[in-house]
């Protein structure tokens, strides 16, 4: 099962498409073992422990060869894990300027088969285009040309560039520069240096989570002619390795604020000096204590009442989240939260999947006890509502008692809606024996 970040890591998922891109990648992790997902995927997962700065909570999976894949996984693994950043690290054929072994950081991808055909195929091209911080850092590293110090093995006389421009990405392996494809390719996308089969599907996938940041790094692996003599010489090896290591020589010197266009969690003793009180939210808990309910209630009655009729948002609402940066020996902070779960109780709908994340992931154990109790109520009164993934995540079997009884209740509700749901509740009941007892 997944497990928050803790407050000394932070988390990134990296796709790849082939095996030996996988161990690449493996290759540069501490303490690796396998995590699997709900519905089967298998990750590989491991920490990378750059010379200064935060450790990476790495997650690794093999989605295999086309964009449909790399779409459908990439989105699973960010929505299981809620990762800061999401790379595809893998090979690609060298289109233009590029020599085996280059490393290509897409600035842009084409969905090349995107179009209408008629007596001639009339291209009508999607794209999709990387994270700017991600890519502001990609320049930065092909600048200062370090990332090559990373690569595992021997590296060849003529050290490998690396580049930042555009990819095309299709369903076609592309074997000739005769073929009709890549002569295609030359016409309509001559700004290309390299053609892939997933980074096209990739990048969408992870543009349906915009808070997470996300890159496509590509090593070369052929030049299109020749390609299975290249393969067979071990280029594919040699450019899995090319771009693993430019990957993580991107990690090592990204800031925790660089890791998304979203601002990151500070450490637990900056909490205090990030909290900022609401006099309305002051007024609305001041007389709310630790179980307080029918107080808590009252309050939460007049926070329903200030939403917007028309926008749907609730200023006072959001204005109590704050508050659970506050120590839990403050009675500000049972007040907010006690009215934030009341809040939910009777207007299931003012929470997003964005604050319960928060809730769900915080450091303080009665924060997480207060996002499965959410669970739990939206369970019974909107079961339609409830974030399946988070909820799994607060019921795994090192959680505190708080946090797991009310997740494991939760899901119990749930079956009686969502019959399926059973087999997620039995799953989560083996869980809670530890691994070491299995």
């Amino acid at each position: 099962m997944s497990l928050p970040e803790t407050q000394s890591q932070q988390r990134v998922v990296i796709v790849t498409a082939l095996s030996l891109e996988c161990l690449a990648v493996c290759q540069h992790l501490k303490n690796r073992h396998q995590d699997t997902h709900p519905g089967g995927t298998v990750y590989e997962r491991g920490a990378f422990q750059p010379e200064s700065g935060r450790e990476w909570d790495v997650l690794v999976v093999e989605a295999g060869a086309g964009n449909t894949g790399a779409a459908v996984e990439v989105e699973r693994a960010i929505s299981f894990f809620h990762p800061r950043l999401a790379i595809f690290a893998g090979v690609a054929g060298g289109l233009k300027d590029v020599h085996i072994g280059d490393v290509v950081v897409a600035n842009k991808v084409y969905a090349y088969e995107s179009g209408k055909e008629r007596d001639q195929f009339d291209a009508r091209p999607e794209i999709h285009m990387p994270d700017y911080r991600l890519a502001q850092r990609a320049r930065a590293e092909i600048r200062d040309g370090s990332w090559v110090k990373r690569i595992q093995g021997q590296i060849s006389a003529d050290a490998p560039r690396a580049f930042f421009g555009p990819i095309a990405a299709g369903e076609k392996v592309i074997a000739s520069t005769s073929s009709a494809t890549h002569q295609f390719l030359k016409e309509r996308y001559s700004d290309a240096l390299a053609v892939d089969m997933e980074g096209y599907g990739f990048l969408h996938g992870s543009y349906m989570n915009p808070d997470v940041g996300a890159l496509v790094v590509r090593g070369i692996s052929d030049l299109i002619d020749a390609k299975s003599a290249a393969d067979a010489e071990g280029s594919q090896e040699r450019a899995a390795q090319a771009a693993s290591a430019f990957t993580f020589e991107l990690l090592t010197h990204l800031e925790p604020g660089q890791a998304t266009g979203i601002s990151v969690e500070v450490p637990a003793e900056s909490d205090q000096k990030r909290f900022r009180a609401d006099a309305r939210v002051e007024k609305l808990i001041q007389n709310i204590k630790l179980a307080d309910w029918d107080k808590a209630a009252d309050a939460a009655l007049d926070v329903v009442k200030m939403t917007d009729s028309s926008s749907g948002r609730n200023e006072i609402f959001e204005a109590l989240f704050p508050y659970q940066h506050l120590p839990d020996d403050d009675n500000r902070f049972w007040g907010a939260m006690h009215t934030l779960e009341s809040c939910v109780r009777v207007a299931p709908w003012l929470i997003s999947r964005r604050q319960h994340s928060q809730l769900a992931t915080h450091g303080n154990f009665s924060v997480r006890a207060s996002a499965a109790s959410i669970c739990m109520d939206l369970a019974h009164s909107a079961p339609a509502l409830v974030p399946l993934d988070i909820l799994l995540k607060l019921g795994v079997y090192d959680e505190d008692w708080y946090v797991e009884a009310p997740a494991a209740a939760a899901l119990k509700a749930m079956a009686r809606s969502f019959p399926e749901v059973l087999n997620v509740f039995f799953m989560q009941l083996r869980s809670t024996v530890a691994p070491s007892e299995c």
